[in-house]
């Protein structure tokens, strides 16, 4: 059972991984800005929240968890310097697959809801309601699962560190 839920659920997400090498200056800010971002810095702490902005010189972040015990981060905003930056994990959510989803799930509980109400007025009662519910709901929320994982796009940027000037 596990694994179709993986299958259905958590592996169009993975499909849609993508994986950038970039110095900090080739960053395009439009991926980053306005995102839910997991930051990766290089003394090993993760970093996360929403990307308020891009700078040459680094990254404005609503940060909404970070590590226990950081010293230079908690909650709140924070402008994270360029170099201390080892990889940018970048969430970009869509619609259409959630809405798509939904239909398709919904009208597939629909149909079943139907032949489970037509079942239980047969029988001359109508005992089956919770059936019928769950008949209905269940397709409608898998159906809402699986275009959420469609939508899913992550991006991880592994950051190039720039040699000191001296």
């Amino acid at each position: 059972m596990r694994s179709w839920i993986f299958a259905a659920v958590i592996a169009p997400g993975l499909l849609c991984a993508e994986q950038l090498n970039l110095r900090w200056a080739e960053i395009p800010g439009s991926i980053v800005t306005g995102r839910k971002v997991a930051v990766h810095l290089r003394d090993g702490a993760v970093l996360r929240g929403k990307a308020m902005s891009m700078t040459p010189g680094g990254l404005q972040m609503a940060v909404s968890n970070a590590p226990k015990g950081a010293a230079k981060y908690g909650k709140g905003e924070f402008l994270i310097p360029a170099g201390e930056v080892a990889s940018l994990k970048v969430d970009r959510t869509g619609k259409r697959g959630r809405i798509i989803g939904s239909a398709i799930g919904g009208g597939l509980g629909a149909v079943g809801g139907y032949f489970g109400r037509a079942v239980g007025a047969n029988e001359g009662t109508l005992r089956n309601a919770p059936i019928v519910a769950a008949l209905f709901a269940v397709p409608l929320g898998v159906g809402y699962l699986v275009g959420w994982a469609v939508d899913l796009k992550t991006t991880t940027i592994q950051v190039i560190a720039e040699p000191n000037p001296r």
